[in-house]
């Protein structure tokens, strides 16, 4: 009697959506170059000394490039069969995750300790709050990620969105320190980010017919995200909130 293949006993949704993001890795691939250009003058180009940079620098670089390493590596174990690695390496997530956030408030750590109060209650840039907002967003879609891991549709795009997340810093960096480009930077960071978003509803409306409920969400928490920067370090709420946080750094 002949063995089932398993992949032919799969849903046709899930095998279409397999094979219309079996090229997803050259987003993440482009996200961590300009990681890498990004933070090339403030960490990575500082090798092999990194003169003025606090230990856990190095670990929080550590987290970040593993979790990159997943990002790429766990779309083409799905797409070559390899579940039992796939969900082996989702596990390793549940380590990794928390790790990410401590490495995060070392670096607020460090850098009160080297700023003060300053860096707590800047509103330009607001230091601090980038660094609970960044944190926030990486978090919300990671456990967004976990809790729909059995619905691979939204578990994948819900991890799409943790590297989107990431790209913010990353693409502010390049276009400050490399091409000088001030606040205009900011604008074109913003246009890229939601022309990403954007570009993959389109995909999933031209390639399955409608666009995913995760992308709106991702949308929405994007919006709001953008609203929030310019605002809510001005109030005196999140001025308190900051000073309660410089308590335990």
């Amino acid at each position: 009697m002949p063995v089932p293949n398993p992949t032919a006993m799969r849903p046709q949704a899930t095998l279409t959506m397999e094979a219309a993001y079996k090229n997803i890795n050259y987003l993440f691939l482009a996200i961590l170059v300009f990681a890498g250009l990004g933070f090339f003058k403030t960490y990575f180009g500082l090798f092999p000394h990194f003169h003025g940079l606090p230990t856990v620098a190095h670990f929080h670089a550590i987290g970040f490039l593993l979790w990159f390493a997943l990002l790429l590596v766990q779309p083409l174990l799905i797409r070559y069969d390899q579940l039992p690695l796939h969900r082996r390496l989702g596990k390793f997530s549940y380590f990794l995750v928390p790790y990410i956030a401590l490495t995060v408030f070392g670096m607020a750590r460090a850098a009160y300790q080297s700023k003060g109060s300053s860096w707590l209650l800047g509103v330009y840039p607001p230091s601090l709050f980038f660094a609970v907002l960044g944190l926030g967003n990486f978090l919300l879609f990671y456990g967004l990620a976990i809790i729909y891991k059995q619905n691979r549709a939204y578990h994948m795009r819900y991890l799409i969105a943790t590297s989107l997340a990431l790209i913010e810093p990353s693409l502010g960096r390049f276009f400050h320190l490399w091409l000088r480009l001030g606040p205009v930077g900011g604008i074109l960071t913003l246009l890229i980010v939601y022309a990403i978003i954007i570009g993959l509803m389109v995909y999933d409306k031209v390639k399955f017919g409608r666009v995913h409920k995760a992308y709106y969400v991702v949308l929405g928490v994007t919006v709001l995200i953008d609203i929030a920067v310019p605002t809510i370090p001005r109030t005196q709420l999140w001025q308190a909130i900051a000073l309660k946080i410089g308590s335990y750094l």
